[in-house]
């Protein structure tokens, strides 16, 4: 009869239990690391030491353009980037005309509407905030370029 005193067998159990910690430990590191990425992944984009935060008074936008983008939840350039372009068209006090004119000075800074920014990777985050740092720190005025001069043409498109 063979017992669990049985030398051979309490060898076979604890290289057993052995092989389990093993595996409990491997799958334990797993999961912390799948977590950590999840936690990454969740949390939100710090916009607060950013250029993104960039109030939307320093735009160089005009009053009504301010107060149709506030209409909207649009607090700094963040928010803005974030607008669907169409919305901001259709916005009362906005328009086609000031929706193109903010679109062009979003494109000189290599910016645009309907930018993902809680998505975008960190690499790419941190080169787009780099970017408007350098911009903000040459020895120009820190708000965006001044507006595009619109042709008679694009006057004619927007009516």
């Amino acid at each position: 009869m063979i017992t669990r005193t049985d030398p051979v067998i309490r060898t076979a159990i604890r290289e057993e239990n052995q092989m389990l910690r093993n595996e409990n430990a491997e799958l334990k590191e797993e999961i912390e690391q799948l977590t950590a990425k999840i936690h990454e992944l969740q949390r939100p984009r710090d916009f607060l030491s950013t250029p993104f935060n960039t109030d939307i008074s320093k735009l160089g936008l005009t009053i009504n353009s301010q107060i149709g983008l506030s209409e909207l939840g649009c607090k700094n350039l963040g928010d803005l980037v974030q607008l669907d372009a169409m919305t901001v068209r259709r916005t009362r006090k906005l328009g086609p005309t000031v929706a193109f004119r903010i679109e062009e000075q979003l494109k000189t800074m290599g910016l645009h509407f309907g930018m993902d920014l809680i998505h975008m990777s960190d690499k790419d985050f941190d080169d787009l905030v780099h970017r408007l740092q350098k911009m903000s720190d040459s020895p120009h005025d820190s708000t965006l370029p001044p507006s595009p001069t619109l042709t008679q043409e694009e006057r004619s498109i927007d009516r």
